[in-house]
């Protein structure tokens, strides 16, 4: 949805400025043809615990109108073993993330960061512990 209000908005305003539209209609196939979406991981990589055994990471996916992000722990093969949806923004907004390790006293993987509104400052964890109880 979001590609096709860029695109007809890049369009209309071609048609005012008479610019070339093939350039804007290749990016925009282009875009279709990849299946292009924003989904990324914090910091772009998993952190490794330090007895090796698992990693953990955050998982950010980003739409059209909201903004959902999760803590996902995965095995030495970083194979994912659990995943908790820790915060969802909808409409606009986008919170800032500071900083995330494992905390090898309490074997929790957890992440820091603001939000906008009147929580500003957060820690999200998701415990090993919890894991083993399921």
């Amino acid at each position: 949805i979001l590609l096709q209000v860029l695109q007809n908005g890049l369009l209309s305003l071609a048609e005012i400025k008479n610019w070339n539209i093939d350039p804007l209609l290749d990016a925009y196939n282009y875009c279709l043809k990849k299946n292009i979406d924003y989904n990324y991981w914090f910091k772009g990589k998993l952190f490794q615990a330090r007895n090796r055994k698992f990693y953990g990471g955050i998982y950010c996916e980003h739409d059209i109108d909201c903004f959902t992000a999760y803590i996902v722990l995965t095995d030495k093969n970083k194979e994912e073993i659990a995943r908790k949806q820790i915060i969802k923004i909808e409409q606009y907004g986008i919170p800032e993330f500071i900083m995330a390790g494992w905390d090898i006293e309490n074997n929790t993987f957890s992440l820091h960061g603001r939000t906008y509104g009147p929580e500003q400052e957060h820690t999200w964890q998701f415990s090993l512990d919890e894991i083993k109880a399921r």
